[in-house]
């Protein structure tokens, strides 16, 4: 019996984008999936548009519900979904026709709990691709947090949960953060991860993700909500410390890096919401001190109070 893939798409104001995504669902050489799309509130046409593609493909399921963000939507999507694997696109990215036939092969084969596949970055206006494709290989989940933090070594796969195919039993109970609306998928891939016992990568770059100035990660406004990161990483260096202790350091590494990166976006926006970052960011100063593996030189900016 061949096994269904539920797709779930979460979407809000993309009504110019929609549709490509949409199409490129419904042209999978695999067949047995259903497409589950969760408008989140959306005031635009894309409601409409969503609504009338479910009246001409069966496997369409559409869901409308109050904006409550991303993370709502995913959650929405996956209380319905009745497949054995799970993935998850966003609604202006597209994906190639072969991959979840692929990725589904790859998983059965290797009897893996989630494969990861390569993906392109598309940008809007020339349709130019830089193609990030990784090896084939089947790893041990301590291997993939490795790869997901590693960025010295030069990141093998990206903590984002569209270029993914998952267990539906292997999800059970995980949900999205819906309290925040930023690394809301590092925070649900790593929890996942830690309770694989294998991982399988396809190398090619099946997904294609849109660069696009509108889209959540890119948008002004977001300081207040970018202060959780802070709160997402210090969960995650918990949760990864518990079962792999000796990659700490790694995440830790990679933790300095984001925190700088995301505070430099909040401190041009709100003066108030940064001085809160920064005490928050300061905590794991002396973590940061102690490190092997941390640059001498980022100590020393650290030290003279970092910013």
């Amino acid at each position: 019996m061949m096994k269904k893939i539920s797709i779930i798409v979460p979407v809000y104001n993309v009504e110019k984008y929609v549709e490509k995504c949409i199409q490129s669902l419904i042209n999978q050489s695999y067949k047995n999936i259903e497409i589950i799309l969760v408008d989140d509130g959306s005031n635009d046409r894309s409601n409409k548009i969503i609504d009338e593609y479910a009246k001409v493909d069966s496997r369409i399921l559409t869901i409308h519900q109050k904006n409550k963000g991303v993370s709502a939507a995913r959650n929405a999507g996956l209380k319905v979904a009745t497949g054995e694997y799970v993935g998850f696109v966003d609604p202006d990215d597209y994906v190639d026709y072969q991959m979840y036939e692929t990725m589904l092969k790859k998983i059965e084969l290797n009897m893996s709990d989630l494969a990861v596949c390569g993906f392109s970055k598309v940008t809007e206006l020339s349709d130019k691709e830089e193609i990030f494709e990784i090896k084939d290989e089947l790893l041990s989940p301590k291997k993939c947090v490795e790869d997901l933090f590693d960025f010295r070594g030069g990141y093998a796969i990206k903590p984002s949960v569209w270029n993914k195919l998952f267990r539906r039993d292997k999800i059970g109970d995980l949900k999205f953060d819906e309290n925040i609306g930023i690394s809301e998928d590092l925070k649900f891939v790593v929890q996942y991860i830690l309770k694989c016992n294998s991982i399988v990568y396809v190398k090619q770059a099946f997904y294609k993700n849109l660069q696009r100035d509108g889209s959540i990660t890119r948008s002004k406004g977001k300081a207040a909500q970018i202060i959780k990161t802070v709160e997402i990483d210090n969960f995650v260096y918990d949760e990864i410390k518990k079962i792999y202790p000796d990659l700490r350091e790694v995440v830790l590494d990679w933790i300095v890096q984001d925190n700088r990166g995301w505070y430099g976006l909040v401190k041009q926006e709100d003066a108030e919401i940064a001085k809160k970052m920064k005490k928050m960011i300061m905590r794991n100063r002396w973590r940061i001190m102690s490190s092997k593996r941390i640059y001498w030189k980022e100590k020393v900016i650290m030290l003279v109070g970092w910013f």
